[in-house]
């Protein structure tokens, strides 16, 4: 017989890194294997396409279910051209178009969306009586905005039309055409013909609304401009009123171009001028006839009497009387009475021309006397006239400040006035400041859902949700798949796994039975790696004990330790198989024990000697110490001195010493024999054993007195082992399957 020693290998094999107090151990790294990826893409198909079909599906249920959205757009351009109705000939008609700046663009842009214009289409649409706008939700999208804005502002009392604008805004989007000057208003509706009518409804209302709010302007302007013209014609009145009384105050009246002052003195110049020629020619005429007199004329030839027709008269009948008398004297003697009444009329004829000519003599004396007065006259008046106008000239510097004052006043009156024409002007041929470039069409296919759009959006959200989905699931792993995941997580060896019976083989019989009838499977030879890993085919060696057991129920390890027990038993290892699980009895019943028969706790207890409870396994040769029906008060046999003295016994008897306990957590006894046996293997389920049930089990049994052989990994599918980075050999089954029977 071979004797059978632990495998200790080097100081790395021995060293086992212990759970820091109260902390994990060695965790996964906070770094992702990119390495790893595809393997884990490809280990976790399932849930990839779980999650992109369960995208997908969403996807088209929400294409069934969303109602479809037709979008119309009408595009109007901005167009601020100045026009001018005024006949200035320095200013045309329609101005050139200016350059728009963005936020002029902008601005009306959020003009077109401001309540005001909605209104507007609200009330020339009659909207408030339409169902889709007059409950104030239109569609899905409208209720998912007003119960996402309700979670964070309280509701406000609002009115039927403010709901109903509200839900107007909601569908409609005007944005800006590129970087031009047009806008497009797009309004959505789950109607096509509705969002036409709608779209072209804000085009006209726009142009409308610009039209009103100048009207609006204007009108107030024009108030404005009334109330000022009013104003200013109540100031032009009154300091037109003060320069008058003024001018009054002052004699400063005027006619045409020149005062009154001045005109009178012009008037007194020409009047004097005038006196001075007629005082000169009477005063000449005076002194030639003085002369004539003088010299003994009988004034017969002074110009005047020579001018008068009185004198010219008396002239005429003193010559017919002179004819008369010449006649009388030719006929008659002196003494005819005629001839003497004759000379009597003719002598008073010569004494009236005589009287005549004194009188025109005394007249030119007169005249001359009066002209020389009225001259005199006229030159005092003139006088005083000229200190008038001195007087009026010092007071034309306060009559020039209120002729300015007036004049200023009248000129912003007139300004004013005119500016008033041209606003009524304006008023009466007000255009707006954009046109329609182009009504909205009747909108052929939905703008939302797009179906080809979103299906393909659901494809890439699914493979973005499948691949997070497998990165989180690869990321949060907890479960020991890999040799790394033994080693690095937890810092224990690795020992080997032992596979899925069904995934290495198409045998009907059990996993424990294979081993015996199948020597050469894969199987088989994985129970012998597994004792080789461990060094139990080390010759010459004393025996040793092996506890199997594991962190948690139905982890695999009794299949483990009846595997083992069978492979040492066929390797002509003289092996016990101890079953100490008193509460599954998981080795007996696997081997088909019915617990009639003496077992262990009977030998502990004394009732039976060894050779009694020892059973022979027929089929590999192991000899079985079982656990038979007892009363589960006497489990704590197990970890007493009659254990102890048990174990003695059969390193007497037997190379290897296969312990089968129960788990490590629950059972303390499990603990107590760890420390009895050589050395300790600790079995987990792959893929289902968690890595902190596992921590948990080995912070229990790492101590001074427990040698940890190391984790071994039961019931691994070979058939899946192939997607994972870091496992053992057994990934590579497939290539090697040909060496096994």
């Amino acid at each position: 017989m071979t004797a059978i020693e632990p495998y200790r290998g080097g100081p790395e094999r021995q060293a086992v890194i212990m759970a820091p107090a109260g902390g994990e151990g060695p965790g996964k790294g906070d770094n992702i294997n990119f390495g790893g990826l595809i393997p884990a893409f490809r280990q976790r198909l399932g849930l990839f396409l779980t999650v992109l079909g369960v995208t997908l599906a969403l996807v088209v249920v929400f294409l069934f279910v969303f109602p479809a959205q037709y979008t119309a757009t009408a595009r109007v351009a901005v167009d601020a051209r100045a026009v001018s109705t005024t006949p200035e000939k320095e200013t045309p008609v329609v101005s050139q178009l200016p350059t728009q700046s963005t936020a002029d663009i902008d601005t009306e842009v959020q003009i077109i969306q401001s309540r005001r214009v909605i209104g507007r289409v609200v009330d020339m649409l009659h909207l408030d009586k339409d169902p889709e706008f007059a409950r104030g939700n239109p569609g899905l999208l409208g209720k998912t905005t007003k119960m996402l804005t309700s979670l964070f502002t309280p509701p406000a009392a609002t009115s039927k039309r403010d709901e109903v604008i509200n839900a107007v805004q909601t569908a409609l989007l005007p944005v800006r055409f590129l970087t031009t000057n047009a806008i497009d208003i797009n309004f959505t509706d789950h109607d096509a013909r509705k969002a036409q009518r709608i779209a072209n409804a804000f085009a006209r209302a726009y142009l409308d609304d610009q039209v009103q709010a100048k009207f609006d302007k204007n009108r107030e302007a024009s108030a404005g401009e009334l109330a000022q013209i009013e104003k200013m014609r109540l100031q032009a009145d009154e300091d037109s009123a003060r320069v008058q009384a003024y001018k009054i105050a002052h004699g400063l009246l005027s006619l045409g171009a020149q005062s009154l002052t001045e005109q009178e003195i012009s008037t007194y110049n020409q009047g004097i001028a005038a006196a001075k020629a007629e005082a000169a020619g009477d005063q000449a005429n005076l002194r030639t006839a003085q002369d004539q007199l003088a010299r003994g004329s009988n004034g017969d030839d002074v110009g005047e009497a020579l001018n008068s027709p009185v004198v010219g008269a008396l002239r005429g009948q003193r010559a017919v009387l002179s004819a008369k008398l010449a006649d009388l004297e030719g006929h008659y003697g002196p003494k005819y009475p005629d001839l003497a009444q004759a000379r009597q009329q003719l002598a008073d004829v010569d004494q009236e021309i005589k009287a005549e000519i004194q009188r025109t003599i005394s007249n030119l004396a007169a005249k001359a006397a009066v002209s020389q007065k009225r001259l005199e006259a006229m030159e005092a008046t003139l006088a005083h006239t000229q200190g008038t106008l001195v007087e009026n000239n010092a007071a034309d510097v306060g009559l020039e400040n209120l002729n300015r004052a007036a004049t200023v006043s009248q000129s912003i009156y007139e300004a004013y006035l005119a500016r008033s024409k041209e606003s009524v002007a304006q008023t009466a041929s007000l255009i707006p400041d954009a046109e329609i470039v182009s009504e909205a069409g009747l909108p052929e296919y939905p703008s939302f859902p797009i179906a080809i759009l979103f299906l393909a959006l659901g494809l890439v959200a699914g493979v973005l949700f499948g691949s997070a989905a497998v990165l989180i699931a690869e990321t949060t792993e907890n479960r020991l798949v890999t040799a790394e995941d033994v080693e690095r997580q937890l810092g224990c060896p690795y020992l080997g796994g032992i596979p899925l019976l069904a995934s290495v083989s198409k045998t009907s019989r059990s996993p424990i039975d294979t081993v015996v009838a199948e020597p050469s499977s894969a199987y088989s030879e994985a129970f012998r790696a597994l004792l080789a890993t461990v060094g139990f085919s080390t010759p010459g060696t004393t025996a040793r004990v092996v506890l199997v057991t594991s962190a948690l129920p139905l982890e695999g390890k009794t299949t483990v330790a009846v595997g083992l027990a069978r492979t040492c038993a066929l390797q002509r290892i003289s092996t016990v198989l101890v079953d100490c699980d008193a509460r599954r009895r998981g080795a007996s019943r696997d081997l088909n024990l019915d617990g009639s028969q003496p077992g262990l706790l009977n030998v502990l207890s004394g009732d039976a000697t060894l050779s009694e409870a020892l059973i022979p396994d027929i089929a590999s040769g192991v000899m079985v110490l079982p656990m038979s029906e007892f009363d589960h008060s006497s489990h704590e046999l197990l970890s007493g001195e009659a254990m102890d003295m048990l174990l003695d016994e059969l390193r007497a008897q037997f190379q290897t010493i296969i312990l089968d306990t129960a788990p490590t957590l629950p059972i303390a006894a499990t603990r107590v024999l760890a420390t009895k046996a050589d050395t300790v293997l600790l079995v987990a389920r792959w893929r289902k054993t968690s890595e902190t049930a596992v921590r948990a089990a080995l912070r229990l049994l790492l101590n001074e007195r427990v040698q940890l052989a190391g984790i071994a990994l039961a019931c691994v599918d070979l058939r899946q082992m192939s997607k994972y980075t870091g496992a053992d050999a057994g990934r590579f089954f497939k290539k090697f399957m040909e060496y096994y029977a």
